[in-house]
């Protein structure tokens, strides 16, 4: 006796799990069918059951005509979210590796600003060192060893070692601050003759 229930199911089986229970009551048959879809998604645990209550002849005539629709909307479905479980991997994978390699060039950058700072310092140019390092705390206010430096570059240009002195918080109210600050930061001397009225 030849049936092509399993070939027949397994067509309909395209990346679905199923599960069935099946049940006889005198001449009646229940059979609950589960699709079970193997994507990733929890959205696939509110799928309801088939359920279906007929006689054996009626199941073996009409079972794959009723069950046929659903399953292919469930597999549609699963392969649906699985294309995007994949996709959405892809962007993931291309976003670290995006933010790895900018990651890896800032601290190729911060090193250079470092290094340059450090032959600043030893060309006794300290108020050049300074503007260097501010870059690098700009961007990252708890880098130690440009805090460390500058405190030694503002130590070394007579300025204390105060990090939130006048050269690193300037005021936005009064815009004359940022030409006394530059001009108190200066490596010029100011000449007597520059400071007649």
């Amino acid at each position: 006796m030849e049936t092509n229930f399993f070939k027949n199911i397994g067509a309909l089986m395209q990346g679905t799990d199923i599960n069935l229970i099946i049940k006889k009551n005198d001449e009646q048959m229940t059979v609950a069918l589960f699709a079970n879809p193997t994507a990733e998604d929890k959205s696939k645990d509110s799928i309801p059951s088939l359920n279906f209550h007929a006689t054996a002849d009626e199941l073996d005539q009409h079972f794959f005509e009723q069950v046929s629709q659903p399953l292919n909307r469930v597999s549609n479905y699963s392969i649906d979210v699985k294309a995007f479980e994949e996709d959405m991997a892809k962007v993931e994978s291309s976003t670290r590796k995006a933010n790895g390699s900018s990651t890896k060039k800032s601290e190729d950058k911060t090193a250079k600003q470092l290094d340059k700072a450090r032959q600043l310092m030893s060309s006794k140019k300290p108020r050049q060192a300074i503007a260097v390092l501010q870059e690098i705390l700009k961007k990252d206010k708890e880098h130690k060893e440009a805090s460390r430096l500058f405190k030694e570059a503002r130590t070394a240009a007579g300025l204390g070692d105060d990090l939130f002195s006048s050269t690193t918080a300037r005021s936005t109210d009064n815009p004359d601050t940022d030409s006394v600050i530059k001009s108190a930061t200066s490596d010029n001397e100011v000449e007597e003759d520059d400071l007649s009225f």
